[in-house]
């Protein structure tokens, strides 16, 4: 079988042409998984900060309705604004 010059080049130009495909398709493989890992740590960042927000945003309701309950309200407005209950009531009629 005597195959010629142009047919061997043929052969190594596929082989070369199908080894730079993988390698090139490995290299693709390899960024994307190390573009995932980064987006993996970027999305644990995200998540633990929303918990810490979370957290904060409870305290907050929980000091607003403390600081909104009718006693505390009541406490306040002695002791800041030395506002006090009347003593006397008087009832006002319009006609």
């Amino acid at each position: 079988m005597n195959v010629g010059f142009a047919t061997i080049l043929r052969r190594w130009g596929l082989v070369f042409a199908i080894c730079a495909g993988a390698a090139a398709s490995g290299v693709q493989v390899a960024s994307h998984a190390q573009e995932m890992r980064g987006s993996f740590v970027r999305l644990t960042e995200v998540q633990q900060e929303r918990d810490a927000l979370l957290a904060e945003y409870s305290r907050l309701l929980l000091e607003r309705a403390t600081l909104s309950s009718y006693r505390h309200v009541g406490e306040m407005a002695r002791a800041r604004l030395s506002m006090r209950f009347p003593e006397d009531v008087t009832t006002v009629v319009r006609r």
